[in-house]
């Protein structure tokens, strides 16, 4: 899988919804720019798989 997938086929790998996603981004738990990006070129979200992976791992205390 690419590191970088738009934000509904991200919904569509994870069974998140893109009011979950919104949420983490207003509340600041993903930092822009790091785990998601907003292209000014059409505004569509970008989200990268790798680094939201290792923010679940770090937040539900499974990495090593």
């Amino acid at each position: 899988m690419s590191k970088w997938v738009r934000l509904k086929k991200y919904c569509e790998l994870t069974g998140e919804t893109e009011s979950s996603v919104r949420l983490k981004r207003e509340q600041g738990h993903w930092a822009e720019g790091f785990h998601y990006k907003k292209l000014a070129a059409d505004s569509r979200i970008w989200i990268h798989t790798e680094r939201v992976d290792q923010w679940v791992e770090n937040e539900s205390g499974l990495s090593e």
